[in-house]
């Protein structure tokens, strides 16, 4: 997104953007300097083992979704001072955005009943806005419309 423009990012995934194009081919030499300057072992480890090693000093730097604040707020750690986040890809002006989904399997569910009440509790606007605070995530603005 960095390199094509948000534009250009969705125009990818309808074949209207070429990824031979020089900005995807330089998006991807960018990612081989991440990747350079990753821990060896980065693709064994766990999201949040990933982020623990930050909490614990082990690394610098967690390149992570909204979902590493509750991690690292749960090591005790204090937002402004011990961690912070900066826009990732580096544009200020795009904004990619990546969602929770639950579902529940089309057949052969062995707990309909069950996984109804799951999905509902996890709908109530509540619910949300008080999982969104502890993630330090938004929660959906469905649950922000029902709140008043």
């Amino acid at each position: 997104m960095s390199r094509t423009g948000a534009d250009n990012y969705k125009k990818l995934f309808t074949n209207e953007y070429s990824f031979d194009s020089p900005e995807v081919k330089q998006a991807l030499e960018d990612y081989k300097v991440i990747l350079s300057l990753s821990n060896k072992d980065h693709s064994a480890v766990t999201w949040d083992e990933a982020v623990k090693k930050m909490a614990d000093g082990k690394c610098a730097v967690s390149l992570m979704g909204d979902w590493a604040y509750g991690e690292l707020v749960n090591a005790k750690k204090t937002p402004g001072t011990d961690f912070s986040w900066a826009t990732f890809p580096g544009k200020e002006d795009i904004f990619d955005y990546v969602g929770d989904g639950f579902s529940i399997p089309a057949r052969n569910i062995p707990h309909a009943e069950a996984a109804e009440a799951w999905l509902t509790t996890l709908m109530d606007p509540k619910i949300q806005t008080e999982f969104a605070a502890r993630k330090g995530s938004r929660p959906s603005s469905s649950s922000l419309a029902n709140r008043g």
